[in-house]
């Protein structure tokens, strides 16, 4: 495809609303279809069959059970095949209980025909595994000194009945009732003092009646030995399933209100821990043990809408054994809680900003370099393009040297000739 030269004009074909209403319904109808065929259909002859294929191979795929397509933005293009339109959409995939969003970029031409036909494509982001999730309704356990433990953190339910929410990669949330206790000791002391004026002793112990846990693995957290599975009492489901629809709404949530009315979820990635728990002393508090918060533990107090204890988790040296506490510090932006960037007082002159925190105009990447797919959780699915390197651990390249193989250094590029261990620059 050609590129208009800046301050050159582009004569816009007619794209009255119509016809690009008429050619979404056929792409919608093609993704719902599930036959990569059927995408194929309303390519342009001057396309890039191949590259298509790819795409719809990934895009288009069985079991599908409803499709939503939203024109987020339109803007003309010229090539040797004469003008056309560049369309950005939304889509949404719904395949039961599971679901998927992706943004995709359409150049499309008008045909003799006076049809509209893809001539390339490309999925610009996306996320593969969202879920609806329910409580199952077909399964109750009896628990007797069943324990769920994170960092500095034990729920233990004495006696009561534990429902599952499950998916197919297994269980991602309990529901807890009955008579529990929750405990919860800060290992940093500072942290302790926090607890102390809150809750009257450095360790906050409080009887519960319920919980509702998100976990990342239910074997790291729990000894599932200690469930006995029983039939399933009507009145203990009502009650867990009240617990579930008010608190499940509160974590991991994804907004989808422009695809449909319902709620979906991520799943927490391995070993996050999240658990709101309904105290007999202090309402529900919130516990949260995450690896994409800044401060990876936290204590919040829902009631009074504020946290209690927040503060970094040990970290595991697989070489020594040593579990210390990292010295890296994410910042993250006060209203909307976007990533903004990394600082370490052991490299303190360099700061690592997020590629999404930058507002500037950037190139789009020629390719890209994906990294530490070793140690990814088992649902994500890596989007490479065919020129793109893939490494299981660190690249054999940095930062800066990516740039420079690719011709993208300039004089003002800062730090382009520092690096640090792992691969990365400045």
């Amino acid at each position: 495809m050609a590129v208009t030269p800046r301050g050159a004009s582009v004569q816009t074909p007619a794209a009255d609303a119509g016809s690009i209403r008429a050619f979404l319904l056929k792409l919608e109808q093609a993704v719902q279809s599930g036959n990569p065929e059927n995408y194929l259909a309303l390519l342009a002859d001057t396309a890039d069959r191949q590259r298509a294929g790819e795409f719809a191979s990934s895009e288009v795929r069985r079991g599908a059970t409803r499709v939503v397509l939203l024109e987020r933005d339109r803007e003309p293009i010229a090539g040797r095949g004469g003008p056309g339109l560049r369309v950005f959409l939304d889509t949404f995939v719904e395949s039961g209980a599971h679901g998927r969003v992706a943004t995709w970029q359409l150049d499309l031409r008008r045909t003799a025909a006076d049809e509209w036909r893809i001539t390339d494509q490309e999925r610009l982001s996306g996320v593969n595994s969202l879920y609806r999730l329910f409580l199952n309704p077909n399964k109750q356990f009896d628990a007797r000194a069943f324990t769920i433990h994170s960092e500095d953190l034990e729920l233990t339910l004495d006696d009561g009945a534990v429902f599952t929410v499950d998916t197919d990669q297994g269980v991602t949330a309990l529901v807890l009732i009955g008579r529990g206790t929750m405990r919860f000791r800060p290992g940093p002391q500072v942290e302790r003092r926090q607890i102390e004026i809150f809750a009257g002793s450095e360790e906050l112990q409080s009887r519960f009646d319920a919980a509702y846990v998100r976990l990342g693995d239910l074997a790291t957290h729990a000894d599932v030995s200690k469930l006995i599975e029983r039939p399933v009492d009507p009145r203990a489901f009502q009650r867990a399933d009240a617990v579930f629809r008010e608190e499940s709404s509160k974590s991991f949530a994804f907004d989808l209100s422009d695809f449909t009315p319902t709620s979906w979820t991520l799943l927490p990635a391995f070993p996050d821990l999240l658990a709101e728990v309904r105290t007999r002393r202090f309402g529900t508090l919130t516990y949260s043990k995450t690896t994409a918060a800044s401060e990876d533990i936290s204590l919040f107090d829902r009631s009074r809408q504020k946290n209690i204890s927040v503060y970094r988790a040990l970290l595991m040296d697989e070489e020594t054994g040593r579990r210390t506490r990292s010295s890296g510090r994410r910042h993250f932006c006060k209203r909307c809680g976007s990533a903004l960037w990394l600082w370490d007082p052991s490299w303190p002159d360099l700061v690592h900003p997020h590629a999404s925190a930058i507002d500037t105009a950037l190139p789009v990447p020629p390719e890209h370099t994906h990294i530490m797919r070793a140690s990814k959780a088992s649902w994500v699915e890596v989007q490479a393009q065919r020129k793109d390197r893939k490494f299981e651990g660190y690249p054999d390249e940095s930062i800066a040297d990516w740039h420079r193989r690719l011709g993208l250094v300039t004089a003002a590029t800062p730090g382009a000739r520092r690096k640090r261990r792992g691969g990365a620059t400045s």
